[in-house]
């Protein structure tokens, strides 16, 4: 599929800016609306030869449905679906903004800024799992981190939607495998612990730097579900509190009873250790999708600050 070039109007409402984005099944575009221009979107077009059959199409629909239910400030926000023929398209929230996968490259979060990024992400799950929506695919890259620290959900490729079509082709994973449920592996599906399960294995790597994992192939990663829940968070990364760690392992609990019921108590529990560490502000709630109101990458910088002012007052 060829890309569209800047200044074509799509949809009789949009006017291309430029190509943001490419994958294997389409490009995402950056657009203006065409006749307020301050109005800016992404439109993710489906490459023609995905748009063959009914399947795809209603693969395609149910992303754009299970954003715009959500309805959150931690979930991209999709606007308008396009169907043009051959054409498959819609039109969502615009974030300027790299993924978590980006931020995590540059190794362990100073543990204030790992507690926002996973409380948001619990609240942005919250808001898709009340619209009845399970992610299924919860990784860093499909987490898009602003410059003033907020998080936003997106990538609904492979979710489950109330009364949308279901996709549970046997043989096929639905996900990625370092971030799939045990009960996943053993059974074939699984519910909106599922999501809480990967957000505890985002956690922990937010945290540490490193995997809960050590496999590198994806049948042995699988197989790991079943045997590590987590529980070394504090043994492996010594500066993480035994109360994150504790978190993180329930969140990462193999059985799906064990777990946090709902993805708002991780929420709950997050905003508790941020309050004990006075990280949250008075007036925070854990209804709002963020607590940093300072450019959270300066605010890195200023944690490290301290971190090396400490060290040296502590040297003899």
């Amino acid at each position: 599929m060829e890309s569209l070039k800047a200044g074509t109007v799509f949809g009789e409402k949009y006017v291309i800016t430029e190509l943001i984005g490419s994958g294997g099944m389409g490009h995402v575009y950056h657009a203006r609306h065409l006749r307020i221009p301050e109005f800016e979107v992404a439109i993710k077009a489906l490459d023609p030869a995905f748009t063959t059959t009914v399947e795809s199409k209603d693969r395609f629909r149910n992303e754009v449905l299970a954003g715009y239910r959500a309805n959150h400030p931690n979930v991209i926000q999709m606007y308008e679906y396009f169907d043009l023929g051959m054409q498959q398209a819609f039109a969502m929230e615009y974030v300027n903004a790299g993924t978590l996968h980006d931020v995590m490259d540059e190794g362990p979060l100073p543990l204030p800024i790992a507690l926002s990024f996973i409380r948001q992400i619990a609240l942005g799950l919250g808001a898709l799992h009340r619209a009845g929506t399970y992610h299924r695919d919860l990784k860093p890259a499909n987490v898009l981190v602003t410059e003033e620290g907020a998080v936003k959900l997106t990538d609904f490729g492979v979710a489950r939607v109330r009364g949308g079509a279901r996709f549970d082709e046997e043989g096929l994973l639905a996900g990625t495998p370092k971030y799939v449920p045990p009960e996943y592996v053993e059974t074939g599906d699984s519910d909106h612990r599922g999501d809480i399960y990967a957000l505890g294995v985002l956690a922990y790597e937010m945290v540490s730097g490193i995997s809960p994992f050590r496999s590198d192939t994806s049948s042995s990663l699988l197989k790991e579900r079943l045997e590590i829940r987590g529980h070394d968070l504090c043994a492996r990364f010594t500066e993480a509190p035994d109360k994150v760690g504790r978190l993180v392992e329930r969140c990462m609990a193999t059985k799906v009873i064990n777990r946090f019921p709902h993805a708002v108590d991780v929420a709950e529990a997050v905003l508790g250790i941020e309050r004990a560490y006075g990280w949250a502000l008075p007036e925070t709630s854990v209804t709002q999708s963020t607590v940093t109101r300072v450019i959270w990458s300066d605010f890195l910088r200023e944690v490290q600050m301290e971190q090396d002012s400490e060290k040296q007052g502590n040297q003899p």
